[in-house]
């Protein structure tokens, strides 16, 4: 237990251990004016789906979403299956990333 302790005192940045040592209610407007929130990398990423339907007849949709690594987002765009939803129905049969970047939007 004070092993744990230790090690999170460790880790903790001057401004939070100040802070724990005032009291928390004294310490939330200085850390606050003295801190930057810190923005995580978004990525933009779209798929391909390749749409076939028991008649034969083939299509294609694109699935596009907002992702916070390119691994992310190409597992989670794969089982985004847009093919039943799209005009010519059926179901994917292929899936293939079109495209990965860094996201400079803002959202």
């Amino acid at each position: 237990m004070i092993k744990a302790a230790l090690a999170t005192a460790i880790l903790l940045s001057p401004w939070v251990m100040a802070g724990a040592a005032l009291g928390a209610a004294a310490s939330i407007p200085e850390f606050s004016r003295s801190t930057q929130i810190a923005q995580l990398p978004r990525y933009s990423a779209s798929g391909i789906h390749r749409c076939g339907n028991e008649g034969g007849d083939k299509h294609s949709c694109i699935v596009t979403g907002l992702f916070s690594d390119c691994n992310e987002a190409a597992m989670s765009l794969r089982t985004r299956d847009c093919c039943p939803t799209s005009k010519g129905g059926g179901s994917s049969t292929g899936f293939a990333v079109t495209y990965c970047i860094p996201d400079v939007s803002g959202r």
